[in-house]
Order: C-alpha cells, then sequence, then structure tokens
C-alpha cells in the first residue's frame, strides 16, 4: 500500500516510533530507566534487546529525558526550536529557488535540499534516518520505525528506505525527470511519486519540507509549476493519509491538479488571501478544494469574490469558479442559502498548446554559433588570425570555448596581448643579433600591428556572444511560453455575438462595455498564443500551414481560421466602437 506522511510543520512529539514488547531486565541491559518503557507486555529476550537497541537509537535524537530534538541552536524549548528551525528553512528555500536546476533529479539532491533547509539547524541535515548518524557528542542516532500519531499505518521501515529511494530514482530517471510531459501527464506520474516517497518518509524530521520542494523544482525543470503554498495543512493530511491508509490516490492527485492548473491557483490564491474569508478562523484547519467540473455540489453558499464564491460543504470548502454559473443565478445567492449544482465542464479548447522542449545548454550553444553575427564576428577573426599566425583557423578551438563561456574572451584576448606568441609563432620573419632586431619583413609588421586588432575582435567576440546568448534565451522561453498557451472555444456569449449579422452586432458593441471587454480578452488571448506566421496563413487562408503550425487536422484548421477572421472583424468592430463612444463623451462634456 503507497502511504504518505505529512507536512513538516507538524510538532516532533507528533512522530513516536513503533517498537515491539519489551521486559525490564532487558530495558536495565540498555542502561536505560524502566519507567520510559511502562506499558509494554513480555516478549523473547533476543527480540526484546534488538528492541531495546532500536529505542535507544531513537531515542538519542533527543535531549536525554526531552522530546527536543538535538539542535545547533542549544534551544531548549521545543516551540522556540519549530519557530527558528523553518524560520530558516523558508529563507533556504527563496535562496534554493534562485539556484541553477540539477541535471538529474534524485535521492542524492532530495539529500541535498533537506541539508539546504535544515543544515543551520540539525547535525543530521541530509542524512536518512535508515544510517546511524553519530552527533558531535559522540552518541549515534538511527530510527528504525516511525508513525503520525494521527495514521493508524506507520512510515517506511528503515530496511524499506534505501530500496525505496532507488526505485524512485529509476522510475523518474526513466521518464527523463517528467520532461516533455503535457501538464495533466506530469501531475498522473507526479501525484504517485509525492504519495511513495512520503511514505517513505526517510528523514527524522522535515520529511515534508523537502519533498515539496523536490517536486516543485522537478516540475519547474519539466516546465510547469506546483505551488503547494495553496494546499492546507487539512487538506495535505487528508491526501496523505488516504493514499497511506486505503491507497486512494483520488485526493493527491486531485491536489495536484489544483496546485499546477494556473486558473485554480488564481481561483485559490484569491480565496485565501480573502480576510473577509477567514475573519474568525485559520485556513489551515479546512481541507479548500476547486470544484471539479462534471460533479454534483451541494452546500452552503457563504461568499463571493471577483473570480470565484465559496461552498461549504460542512467537511469541505469547494471554491467554484463564477464563470461556469449563470450571473443571475449567482445574483440571487445569499450567504448561508443551502444550495446544489454541478460545475460544466471546462471550455473545450480550440487551438491546443505545443509542448516546446527545454533550452539545454547544448542546444543554446548551437543557436549562437549558428546565429549571422557569430558568423560575420568569427570571420574577423580568421582574417586577422591568418595575418598575425598566418593560420585563419589557428583560434577556431579557443572560439568554440568562448561561445560556451563567453567570459573566456577576456582571458584569451588577455593573454595574446601580453604573449602574442603563446599561441603560435607570429607570421613573417625577423633577424635579430645579441638581442637587438635590425630587420622584420613587412609580413612580420603586418602581424604585430594587427595584434590589438585581434584583440579586440576577441573580447567583441565574447561580446556578441553573451548579447546572443541572453537574446536567443529570453526568445526562445517567450516561444515556449507562447506556444503553451492553449485557446479555448468562445464562450455562450461570443458565439453568439459573433453569429449575428453586422450591424446588430456594432449596435450590442456600442451598448454593452462588458461585451467589448469580453471581445478584447478572447483577442488578447488569440494574439499570445498565434505566431506572425500563424497570422499570415490566416490572412492567405492557407489551412495547411496553419494546421502544420498548430498541429491542427486540415478540417479542423479551416474551421479555426473561420473562427479567428470572425473574432478579429468583431474586435475592429468594438474597437470601433469605443472609439466612438469616447467622441460622444468629449463632446458631450464641451457642450455641458
Amino acid at each position: 500500500m503507497i502511504r504518505d506522511s505529512v507536512k513538516s510543520s507538524i510538532p516532533e512529539n507528533h512522530y513516536k516510533e513503533s517498537v515491539l514488547p519489551i521486559d525490564s531486565s532487558a530495558v536495565k541491559k540498555a542502561g536505560l530507566s524502566p519507567n520510559e518503557f511502562d506499558g509494554f507486555s513480555h516478549s523473547t529476550q533476543q527480540q526484546n534487546n534488538n528492541v531495546v537497541s532500536q529505542k535507544a537509537l531513537s531515542l538519542n535524537y533527543f535531549y536525554p529525558n526531552t522530546n527536543i530534538l538535538k539542535n545547533k541552536y542549544k534551544i531548549k524549548s521545543s516551540v522556540l526550536l519549530k519557530e527558528k528551525y523553518l524560520h530558516d528553512a523558508k529563507q533556504a528555500a527563496t535562496d534554493l529557488r534562485f539556484e541553477p536546476l540539477p541535471k538529474n533529479f534524485d535521492s542524492s539532491y532530495l539529500k541535498y535540499i533537506h541539508k539546504r533547509l535544515f543544515g543551520n539547524a540539525f547535525e543530521w541535515a541530509g542524512y536518512t534516518r535508515d544510517v546511524s548518524f553519530a552527533f558531535a557528542d559522540n552518541t549515534v542516532a538511527q530510527m528504525s520505525l516511525m508513525y503520525k500519531r494521527d495514521f493508524s499505518a506507520p512510515f517506511a521501515t528503515s530496511e524499506e528506505i534505501h530500496t525505496g529511494l532507488q526505485n524512485l530514482d529509476k522510475e523518474i530517471a526513466d521518464k527523463n525527470n517528467l520532461k516533455d510531459l503535457s501538464r495533466e501527464e506530469f501531475i498522473s506520474y507526479a501525484a504517485p511519486l509525492f504519495a511513495r516517497l512520503n511514505y517513505l518518509h526517510p528523514f527524522r524530521e522535515g520529511n515534508g519540507h523537502a519533498q515539496r520542494m523536490f517536486f516543485e523544482r522537478l516540475a519547474k525543470a519539466a516546465g510547469h509549476n506546483l505551488d503547494f503554498s495553496l494546499a492546507t495543512k487539512a487538506r495535505m493530511d487528508f491526501s496523505c493519509s488516504q493514499a497511506m491508509k486505503h491507497n486512494n490516490l483520488e485526493p493527491m492527485q486531485h491536489m495536484f491538479e489544483d496546485v499546477s492548473n494556473p486558473h485554480k491557483r488564481l481561483l485559490l490564491r484569491e480565496f485565501l488571501d480573502s480576510k473577509e474569508a477567514f475573519r474568525n478562523r485559520n485556513s489551515d484547519d479546512y481541507c479548500i478544494v476547486v470544484a471539479k467540473e462534471g460533479e454534483p455540489i451541494a452546500g452552503i453558499y457563504e461568499n463571493s469574490r471577483v473570480q470565484g464564491f465559496t461552498i461549504n460543504t460542512s467537511d469541505t470548502l469547494v471554491v467554484c469558479p463564477k464563470r461556469n454559473l449563470p450571473k443571475e443565478y449567482l445574483e440571487k445567492l445569499q450567504p448561508g442559502d443551502y444550495t446544489t449544482f454541478v460545475i460544466e465542464e471546462a471550455p473545450k479548447i480550440l487551438i491546443p498548446a505545443k509542448r516546446m522542449k527545454l533550452l539545454t545548454a547544448e542546444k543554446l550553444s548551437q543557436m549562437v554559433s549558428e546565429d549571422l553575427l557569430t558568423k560575420s564576428s568569427r570571420k574577423v577573426i580568421e582574417m586577422l588570425s591568418k595575418t598575425v599566425y598566418g593560420k585563419s583557423n589557428i583560434l577556431e578551438e579557443k572560439m568554440d570555448l568562448v561561445e560556451q563561456q563567453p567570459h573566456l574572451g577576456e582571458v584569451i584576448a588577455t593573454g595574446i596581448r601580453n604573449d602574442p606568441e603563446s599561441i603560435s609563432k607570429l607570421s613573417g620573419a625577423e633577424c635579430a643579433l645579441f638581442g637587438y632586431t635590425f630587420f622584420k619583413s613587412e609580413t612580420r609588421q603586418l602581424a604585430e600591428k594587427d595584434i590589438p586588432a585581434l584583440c579586440d575582435a576577441i573580447k567583441s567576440h565574447a561580446d556578441t556572444i553573451k548579447l546572443l546568448r541572453s537574446e536567443i534565451s529570453q526568445s526562445y522561453q517567450a516561444e515556449r511560453y507562447r506556444e503553451g498557451q492553449p485557446v479555448f472555444e468562445p464562450e455562450k456569449s461570443l458565439r453568439k455575438l459573433l453569429s449575428l449579422p453586422k450591424e446588430q452586432r456594432e449596435n450590442l458593441l456600442s451598448l454593452f462595455p462588458e461585451l467589448r471587454k469580453e471581445v478584447y480578452y478572447y483577442m488578447k488571448a488569440i494574439n499570445n498564443r498565434l505566431s506572425p506566421k500563424d497570422h499570415e496563413a490566416i490572412a492567405e487562408n492557407n489551412h495547411a500551414m496553419f494546421a502544420k503550425n498548430t498541429d491542427l487536422p486540415l478540417d479542423k484548421a479551416k474551421e479555426v481560421i473561420d473562427i479567428v477572421k470572425s473574432v478579429k472583424e468583431v474586435y475592429e468592430q468594438a474597437r470601433i466602437a469605443q472609439i466612438d463612444q469616447s467622441k460622444s463623451r468629449d463632446l458631450a462634456v464641451v457642450h455641458h
């Protein structure tokens, strides 16, 4: 069964070791106080000795006779300790988000994250609980079994942790770090992995923080976003307990959907930031979810905001999008009203998103080297190299390095300026006697004359590479973002507007500003998704080119082109209506 842990904000004394029965003689042999083990029954001597050893090792994580974890701060209050290490972990998490993403997402990176988050607090940060850890005070700690007080099932045994982490490493590696997947595909793989890692619960403390950061970074590397700050403690607990006790991953999948879907993240953030919604209650005490499309919802209407409204179903607060229900229906609802409804299915997609791969270092270097500015800059260097050294390609390998690491341009140029023959013998000949040069060929003179120009060309080349790397990276990311935006089919009101004759559209657009705004937003969504080449294909009715650019079947491409053309026409009408209305207001002000 997959079992899941809870967030690491749970106090230390919520976690206890699961131990077998022991007798008092075994306790005395271990040098421990018998009253520490009141309530346990008798068993075999060998079994008891093993259990006492496990218990003794697990207790060494704490200061003697306390439930306070040994810590580098030397804090002897569990409340103050928690405040301090969570404060430091929060700062470390901020710093981690600015670090480069790792090449591989595996248990080594998980341990690195744990050490970065809790290294200020605990000596054993980054070490899993299945290995014996030697403290500076010469005690040794290890924890074989752990369970959360509210959960009936324990976390993984120490024997399971190593193999479990290896299996996770292999699965993530086999799936190429979950890259090149749609958002839906990504969360379908990530949610079960998250549940399994929670079951392993590999660290003595801080598991939740470490695994959430691990999956946040994994998602970022795959081109997605997971915002776990939108998952309340109650929701995380429920999702984890369902996976752990009942092997039910549906709540976990639902949570991953909500914290990864941009529209649902917006709804949750609006609700969680609402002071009115949490005036007399703590959000972490509630399981807060976004309504599922197509599933019935029944409960008490609480409040409404700009984007959404909330239904209390007694055990869950369900955040619902306003756009999926008629405005008239919502206007009738009052706080405290009991209501039932079904959220409509999400709008169908008109133009699908495309998954561009992440820009790798190798791909970036290739794009830079193929750029016309790079080729032009290298031709200048080759020409000057021919004059200075007699070989146009003598600096080819070094320029390849500069295109990988532009800062080397300054180093190479300075080296040539200080010692030109550190590269090769200069072109041409010279005659010297007793250290004095009395003859230089014309070729040598030209070579020496062009050394400064060559150095400047190398530095200029490095500057060009820096600029290109930045511009290409930004352009690629913008293109990747653009292609990753789907365009949904027009909503009912806009579809109706598009179907009307031109004169009726003009009248409606002049009368209803909200309708103009809807047209503007939809046109913006289209422009955010389509490239200049796509717009060119639309203008030319080139269905084949548009189909190829957008990964649409030919018949669907024709349908989309017709819709986009209609939207463009209506957009122009809306723009003219806005101008006419502005002129009318200005004239009214003048006459007044």
